[in-house]
């Protein structure tokens, strides 16, 4: 499994990002302050959820009342948004199809990557 798009609407200092991933490694180069670590942390809260401590505390743009990430691991599409005060998470498999408790499908996957990494 691997990151194949990710998009971002109104989330920091984005206000739209669309980027396809091949397989296989890839390196984000940037000045300070570019938004390096809003991407890194874009995926990271889609996936972690409020294990991430966003949970209530919305990554909106400035002046934004909304704010989503969407992250297509493949096999799952990830999406979740914010508004000021709260968040919505949705995970499809396959795509098209929402599952039942999306936070704890993430958290198995999350942790299933984390063991392979071993």
């Amino acid at each position: 499994m691997h990151l194949a798009h990710l998009r971002l609407r109104d989330f920091r200092n984005y206000a739209r990002l669309d980027a396809d991933f091949s397989p296989g490694f890839h390196l984000l180069l940037g000045r300070n302050a570019q938004g390096k670590s809003s991407l890194l942390d874009a995926i990271a809260d889609a996936l972690g959820g409020a294990k991430r401590g966003s949970g209530a505390t919305a990554p909106l743009r400035s002046g934004a009342a909304r704010g989503e990430v969407q992250v297509d691991l493949g096999a799952y599409l990830v999406t979740r948004t914010w508004r000021e005060g709260s968040d919505r998470l949705v995970v499809e498999s396959p795509p098209g199809s929402p599952l039942r408790s999306p936070q704890a499908v993430l958290d198995r996957l999350v942790g299933d990557l984390r063991s392979e990494e071993h």
